[in-house]
């Protein structure tokens, strides 16, 4: 495994994670302005989610606040119950 980097991120032929975030701290990113950058990469989102109706309600109302575009996104979560021994 290779050595942490400045930005927080792996260095090294195992990962390539160029602009990732340390320690959370989003100030360090360069981001433009507002409409100036349209997002094309495509996202999926999987929730598990067995017996937690409440907090998924609270997943889906956080995910559709996103200003990522929606056409952009796919999500799932699947529901089923776990399989019994």
């Amino acid at each position: 495994m290779g050595d942490m980097d400045v930005t927080g991120g792996l260095d090294g032929p195992e990962m390539g994670l160029a602009g990732a975030v340390a320690g959370n701290d989003w100030r360090a990113l360069d981001v433009p302005d507002m409409g100036a950058w349209r997002p094309t990469l495509r996202v999926s989102v999987v929730i598990p989610c067995y017996q937690g109706q409440d907090e998924l309600a609270l997943t889906f109302a956080a995910l559709a606040a996103q200003t990522y575009p929606s056409t952009c996104s796919r999500w799932w979560w699947p529901t089923t119950a776990p399989a019994r021994p």
